[in-house]
Parts: structure tokens; sequence; C-alpha cells
């Protein structure tokens, strides 16, 4: 059980930082195009659109790895509750009393973790 609590913690973690990178994508963007635009009116030089872009570009890299970390916490956790890889899991929090594993698509259903071979104790998992 404490497997599958540090797991969801993981996955919750991995989450936010994912979350966290989108925003900051958006925030670079605006930046660039405020650069751009600044600019064309010349009041910076072009060194500073280019600057914007490289900015946008890190940020942009490191949203790619939150989101590859994601993947890899959600399929460790898919394996512990013994659900196919390709599972699509969100958690939330709190995780204190037992991780709730909520769904990202349609159609989902309750399991007790007792079901899972990996534990053995009667937490609920949302699964879809």
């Amino acid at each position: 059980m404490v497997q599958v609590k540090n797991a969801a913690a993981d996955l919750y973690a991995a989450q936010e930082a994912e979350s966290l990178g989108e925003v900051q994508v958006e925030v670079a963007v605006l930046f660039r195009d405020a650069a751009a635009r600044r600019a064309q009116l010349g009041d910076v030089p072009l060194v500073q659109v280019q600057r914007a872009d490289l900015e946008l570009l890190h940020v942009q890299n490191e949203l790619t790895n939150a989101q590859a970390e994601r993947l890899a916490r959600q399929a460790a956790l898919t394996q512990l509750i013994a659900q196919p890889p390709e599972t699509p899991l969100r958690v939330a929090l709190p995780l204190a009393t037992g991780a709730v594993v909520i769904p990202s698509g349609e159609g989902a259903r309750f399991a007790r973790a007792s079901s899972c071979p990996a534990y053995a104790r009667n937490d609920t998992f949302l699964l879809s």
C-alpha cells in the first residue's frame, strides 16, 4: 500500500509540474509576442526578441520533460494498481487517507484496493 501512495504522490507532483510548465509556456509566448511588437516599433533591439524566443524554447523543453515524467509516473502507478498502462489517470489530494485516482476520460468505475493484487487494504480508488 505504501508503494501505491508513493506512486500516487509522485504522479500528483508530476501533474503539478506539467501544469506549471503549461502556464510558463503561455507566459513566455506573451513575452515573446510583446517583444516582437516592441521591436517592430523600434522600442527595443532585435536581441530582445531573440532572448524571448530562447526563453520560450527553454520552457517548451521543460514542459516536454514534465509531460514525459508524468507519463512515466502514470505508468508506474497503473502497474501497481493492476491496470493497463494506457489507463488515463489523474491523482487528486488528499493522499493521507488513501489516494483517489481520477480518470481523465469518460466511463469511470470504482474499485476497491483489495481487488488489486499489489495491496490488501480497502482504500477506494476511482479508475477509468
